[in-house]
């Protein structure tokens, strides 16, 4: 329990870009469940494990927002899912690069 923010419950659903586009091939990309967010990041339950210090380009739909959030963040954990759910859940912080819209996602928090 290293938490420094405070986790919030909530239904929604991100994308991670597990492999990169090439000029030859798509992005692979995994749906994931969201657990719960905070303002540094957040928790997913998904169907693969995921490698832990990955940098990953991830794209979080909220509900009731239509325009997507373009986050980057590394994992941090990795474990298999407990309490009856299949695959795995992973822990992400998140980048505070100006190439996303991690300002908007901190700004929304703050909200909530």
């Amino acid at each position: 329990e290293n938490r420094s923010h405070v986790r919030i419950k909530m239904d929604s659903t991100v994308f991670v870009e597990v492999v990169a586009r090439t000029a030859n091939s798509a992005a692979l990309l995994l749906k994931c469940e969201v657990v719960d967010v905070s303002y540094g990041g957040f928790c997913v339950q998904i169907e693969s494990e995921l490698t832990v210090g990955a940098i990953m380009p991830i794209c979080a739909l909220l509900p009731g927002l239509e325009t997507p959030f373009y986050l980057a963040g590394e994992v941090k954990w990795c474990r298999p899912s407990k309490d009856g759910r299949t695959g795995w859940l992973a822990g992400f912080e998140l980048f505070n690069s100006s190439d996303t819209d991690i300002k908007l996602w901190r700004n929304l928090l703050e909200q909530v």
